[in-house]
């Protein structure tokens, strides 16, 4: 074996190891574009859209922005009696459901 074929082999193994390192990296690096440009076609066809419902309809992208900020005003307990009275009468197979409710308030069902 001549002298210095063990140092070679060792650089081989090296570089091998970078280029397996690189082939990794360059996978990620091109998963992570491949998501970045689907979320950024998804978020251009979500303002399309929103353009086109507020060309079409303005009233209604007025309620939903309206929605949106009744949501975050939202507090955290608000409707919980009206789910756990579905979820119990869901439980108990009731035939019926009845929520007592006065004048314009009054669920309908």
């Amino acid at each position: 074996m001549p002298i210095g074929t063990d140092k070679y082999s060792e650089d081989i193994a090296t570089i091998q190891e970078d280029l397996n390192d690189i082939k990794s990296s360059a996978l990620v690096t091109s998963e992570s574009i491949a998501y970045l440009t689907e979320v950024t076609e998804s978020r251009i066809e979500q303002e399309e859209m929103l353009a086109i419902r507020r060309w079409l309809c303005p009233e209604i992208v007025d309620n939903d922005s309206k929605l949106n900020e009744s949501n975050l005003q939202r507090h955290e307990e608000t409707g919980r009696w009206f789910v756990e009275a579905v979820n119990a009468w869901m439980r108990d197979n009731q035939a019926c459901i009845w929520f007592h409710g006065i004048g314009k308030h009054a669920p309908r069902i």
